[in-house]
């Protein structure tokens, strides 16, 4: 395999195909989160050339976790050096952060905000 750049229109056209190739009506879950760099386009061309019996899916760099979530493996390592997003994952994990207390919070602040 060679890299080779991204801004020639026949490599722009390569990629295109491989993330909306076969696999376009794939559904994608996305995050609880946001973030630049999110995986979501790829999921399915990732989806595509993963086997269905994968023994564990090891991701060093998690990010938001789109393709953890999707590919939705049994068994999983879900890593990454940012402390927020492990709080935030792990917060889900033991309850303490869900979608009522979410949606409560956005709109406390949502109205501290519009008193300004």
């Amino acid at each position: 395999m060679s890299i080779v750049s991204s801004g020639s229109s026949e490599n722009q056209g390569f990629f295109r195909s491989c993330l909306h190739g076969s696999r376009q009506n794939v559904r994608v879950t996305a995050p609880p989160i946001k973030s630049q760099g999110i995986k979501t386009r790829l999921v399915p061309w990732i989806s595509s050339i993963v086997p269905n019996d994968i023994g564990r899916w090891i991701e060093p760099f998690m990010g938001t976790g789109v393709v953890a979530f999707n590919l939705a493996p049994k068994r999983a390592l879900l890593c990454d050096t940012n402390p927020h997003l492990i709080a935030f994952y792990q917060g889900i994990v033991t309850g303490e952060i869900t979608p009522e207390i979410v949606r409560n919070y956005l709109e406390i602040e949502g109205a501290r905000l519009s008193e300004k």
